[in-house]
């Protein structure tokens, strides 16, 4: 009889990239019975050998705080109806139920995205204060929760080795691409640059636009505005020449942007949070075969000088990204070399398939 692994997740949507596509998929595939709980309000389905369950109805419409304090107990309810084998969220407003389903005798993973602590002090609607005090509560409460749970998964080394002092049984799964999400791109006629993500000021808005004015390249925006009020910005004169906002856009046109595009950016700021990061964009422009221009933090520097698949530039510093743009648009078989370099790099190491041994080594671990 298979053994049944149920991911759960209260905020995060069913065709989540790291939960869904990798995670739940990989494993799948390999001899397991996989539920994937969310609270989408959508119904429920089976897809890629996955089974997919909502536990809120369409008509519900929770508030932060009513999500945090009602969900949890909607899952709860079907965890005991499915008794997996093995529990495994991704959220931290889940600690309380994962450390709850762990007192009833089940298996619980806790899979760690981001580094909380840090997160929490770069929050811009906490005083300094505030964030203070509630980076040490959550950093605390994380703590003790991670010595009682079954297991931990670190997306970072950074997150791994700050969690690693309070359970032993912790294993590094990296976000990277799957390998042939994005066939390498063909660019005959590349004129533009690319960012696709969540676009706001932290993940230097407001310097990539304004290299893309002084370098006159044509910049395309693919994502979501977390500050809404940036999209004025992109009316005014002095952009709207030189930048194009796609909004959201499926992978099929993804593929196709990478393909009119020379560079990809992620020239994220040098906030605690993002210095440790494994910006997954990063690896898909490597994996598409485009060179990157990234900030020039050391973990990142290490990735992109090291194989020699892009620039790193001060990511506060608008002339420098501009430079970058230029010197790619200006020497193509240079920038060829250095997208060719970034693709092999992913098939050779940056990969999710690497990766999905860990998971599953973790799982038969637990399990045995």
């Amino acid at each position: 009889m298979k053994n049944r692994i149920c991911h759960i997740s209260s905020v995060h949507p069913r065709f989540d990239s790291r939960i869904f596509r990798k995670e739940c998929v990989s494993i799948a595939g390999k001899g397991y019975d996989v539920f994937f709980i969310v609270a989408d309000g959508i119904e429920n389905e089976k897809s890629e050998g996955v089974q997919i369950i909502n536990v809120i109805p369409s008509i519900y419409k929770f508030s932060r705080i009513k999500r945090i304090l009602k969900i949890p107990e909607l899952i709860e309810a079907r965890i005991e109806q499915l008794q997996p084998d093995l529990i495994h969220f991704h959220d931290p407003e889940l600690i309380p139920l994962g450390l709850r389903l762990r007192r009833k005798g089940f298996l619980v993973v806790a899979d760690f995205h981001e580094d909380i602590p840090l997160q929490i002090l770069t929050k811009p609607y906490l005083n300094f204060f505030l964030k203070k005090i509630v980076s040490a509560t959550f950093q605390l409460y994380q703590r003790y929760a991670c010595r009682k749970l079954s297991a931990v998964v670190s997306a970072t080394p950074k997150i791994h080795q700050t969690l690693i002092k309070y359970n032993p049984r912790n294993v590094v799964v990296k976000n990277y691409p799957i390998i042939n999400k994005f066939n390498q791109v063909v660019r005959p006629n590349g004129k533009c640059v690319s960012y696709i993500g969540g676009i706001n000021k932290i993940r230097g808005f407001y310097e990539i636009i304004e290299a893309a004015k002084i370098s006159k390249t044509q910049l395309k925006l693919a994502g979501v505005f977390h500050e809404p009020q940036l999209y004025d910005v992109l009316k005014h004169p002095d952009f709207s020449s030189y930048v194009d906002f796609l909004g959201y856009i499926s992978s099929t046109k993804v593929e196709e942007l990478l393909s009119e595009s020379y560079a990809g950016l992620v020239t994220l700021h040098p906030t605690l949070n993002f210095q440790d990061s494994l910006p997954i964009k990063l690896f898909e422009y490597m994996s598409a075969g485009l060179p990157v221009i990234a900030s020039n933090f050391p973990l990142w520097k290490n990735i992109v000088e090291a194989n020699n698949c892009g620039i790193c530039v001060d990511p506060t510093n608008p002339s420098q990204i501009a430079e970058a743009m230029n010197f790619l648009k200006e020497n193509p078989e240079e920038a060829k070399i250095m997208g060719d370099n970034g693709r092999k790099a992913v098939l050779e190491k940056y990969n999710w398939n690497n990766e999905e041994k860990k998971l599953i080594e973790l799982y038969n671990t637990i399990l045995s």
